[in-house]
């Protein structure tokens, strides 16, 4: 509230464009809302922690190279309620491991789980767009007949679809 300087409540509320509620509330307060909240911490309970340290620690410890899905695979053989939809924190909770085993600064962590993430979103984005698109198996653009559809050019599909966005025209 940079009017507050030189006006009062009323006027630096009016001049700023909120009610003067509003204005006596962050001069009461001046901190930022994001400053006011304590951290939220986890929003359920951990679906790792019966196993982590009695089961995952020593697998990774015996082999650190291990893949995820192959930890999560010996997870679900030995407990079968196991739900498979775990696979993303096993996977964030691993890679944290290694990370911290190995030492790595702040920063390559997260730009590994920020890649990481990216991939995963971009799989997930596939899938969802060709469970909603209901293609029947095996349909390509090498399978299209386009003389059933006259109006149709295949020179223009073709090179629409390697990307040429100037083939439109």
């Amino acid at each position: 509230m940079t009017y507050r300087q030189t006006f009062p409540p009323e006027t630096a509320a009016a001049k700023a464009g909120f009610s003067t509620a509003t204005a006596y509330r962050i001069e009461a307060d001046p901190r930022l809302p994001s400053q006011k909240k304590e951290p939220r911490g986890r929003r359920r309970p951990d679906p790792l922690a019966p196993y982590w340290d009695a089961e995952v620690l020593p697998i990774l410890n015996a082999a650190p190279e291990i893949r995820v899905i192959g930890v999560l695979e010996e997870l679900r053989r030995r407990h079968h309620d196991l739900n498979p939809n775990i696979r993303r924190t096993l996977e964030r909770r691993i890679n944290a491991w290694r990370a911290d085993k190995e030492g790595w600064p702040a920063a390559r962590f997260l730009a590994a789980l920020a890649e990481h993430e990216a991939a995963d979103r971009g799989q997930r984005r596939i899938a969802r767009h060709l469970a909603e698109a209901r293609l029947p198996a095996g349909k390509s653009l090498a399978t299209l007949d386009f003389d059933a559809v006259p109006g149709i050019s295949k020179a223009k599909v073709m090179a629409l679809a390697a990307g040429d966005l100037h083939a439109h025209r």
